[in-house]
Formats: C-alpha cells, structure tokens, sequence
C-alpha cells in the first residue's frame, strides 16, 4: 500500500451520498471530520424516490451542508443503476429547490485518484478511509468472496471515498471538481 496521505476536505460542511437501488450510504463532513454516517433505506415501487427524498430531506434539515456530494452510478443498463439515476436527478432537483450546491463525480476519477497512491481495490480504499476516519476502524468490514452479498455498510466508505476523492482533485485542480 502507499504512503498514508491525510485526506484535508474543503471547507464548509458536505453531506456525501452514495445512492443504490433501494439504498443510500451517507457521511456528514465538516473540514477533516466525519460528524456521522448510516444508511438509509427506502422500498421499490412508486413511491421508492418519495420515501428516498424525505429522508434526504431530514438529513437536509439535521446537518444544513453548504454542498453534497454523489457519485455516478455504475451502468444505466442495469435496471438498479437505472433506478438510482433516477433518484439521483430528483435529488438534484430537490438540492437545486433548496439552494444547496450539489456535485456529482465521475465513477472512473474517484477510482483514478486512489491508483495514483497505489490504492487499486474497493477493500484497500475503504481501509485507507478506515485509516483515516479512526470512528470508522472498527466497522470496517472483511473482504467479501466473490459468492457474497456486499455488507450495506459498505455504501458509507464509498460515499467517504467520493468525497475525498473529489475534494483532494478540487485542491489539485484549477477548475471544477470531476462532475
């Protein structure tokens, strides 16, 4: 593994997600601390985006972010990557109602940025994230075998990811953060 990099977030409080099917991983960050994080989840069927966006909203309402944070779902050709794009466009419609500044990376930068410290697996990044985040050691869990279900919990590191990820090229970069 590389060298262990401190991972500094801008300013201002960020709510970052991580939006699935019938599931959303959160963080609250404020600077360089993680406040919180859970996961949060709603039913399918019509009234899936609805429930999804009232629990957005209480997290909204508890944390007031100055900006959140998603990542771009896999691949719309998959029916539960299809479902969280649709989620995704009414979150930024509910964020853009609200005035809050919304950002949404790109899958393939977010991984970029950890291989460039040598950091190549999901497993690896979430143990960096552990690292860094020390609240977050002892949840970290176990690399799954491949015939295993991912642990839910799984979807609070990868919205950390995205958010470090995207506030590290932020500094690095002269313009806007990979959305």
């Amino acid at each position: 593994m590389a060298h262990r990099e401190t991972y500094r977030l801008t300013q201002g409080r960020q709510l970052a997600l991580e939006i699935r099917s019938r599931r959303f991983g959160f963080a609250v960050l404020d600077g360089g601390e993680l406040l919180d994080w859970g996961v949060r989840y709603y039913p399918s069927g019509s009234l899936r985006i609805e429930i999804a966006l009232k629990r957005l909203a209480f997290l909204l309402k508890l944390y007031e972010p100055s900006s959140v944070i998603a990542r771009r779902p896999r691949d719309i050709r998959d029916e539960s990557s299809r479902h969280a794009l649709h989620l995704l466009a009414a979150v930024r419609r509910h964020l853009e109602s609200r005035s809050v500044r919304f950002s949404v990376a790109d899958r393939c930068r977010v991984c970029e940025y950890f291989a460039r410290q040598g950091i190549h697996t999901k497993y690896e990044i979430a143990s960096a994230i552990a690292q860094q985040f020390i609240q977050l050691r002892d949840l970290l869990p176990r690399p799954r075998k491949t015939w295993e279900h991912e642990r839910a919990l799984m979807v609070v590191f990868d919205a950390i990811t995205t958010a470090v990820a995207v506030n590290a090229q932020f500094k690095t970069e002269t313009s806007e953060p990979c959305i």
